[in-house]
């Protein structure tokens, strides 16, 4: 008797457009945790450390803008990829 096996899917996020779901997010979401994380261990550093801890700040935040720009670039990939086929479908 074969085994029923279903898809298991990550839940759909409510208003996101294109009905993306919570799998499209993970790079972005694994560094907001990241940031979330070092955030309180980057104050406690001593004060001589200070400068150390604003750049590590810095460098976080500058990763979590070029996972945007990813997510971003990806999307208008997949967008001009899509009407690139209707196009040709329609023979223009």
């Amino acid at each position: 008797m074969p085994e029923n096996k279903t898809e298991e899917r990550p839940p759909q996020l409510d208003n996101v457009r294109d009905n993306a779901t919570q799998e499209d997010f993970k790079m972005k979401n694994k560094v907001w945790e990241m940031l979330e994380y070092a955030g309180p261990q980057l104050e406690e550093f001593p004060r001589a450390k200070r400068g150390l801890a604003q750049k590590i700040d810095g460098t976080m935040l500058d990763i979590l803008e070029l996972v945007i720009m990813l997510e971003i670039s990806i999307t208008r990939r997949r967008h001009l990829e899509n009407w690139t086929r209707k196009l040709m479908c329609c023979g223009i």
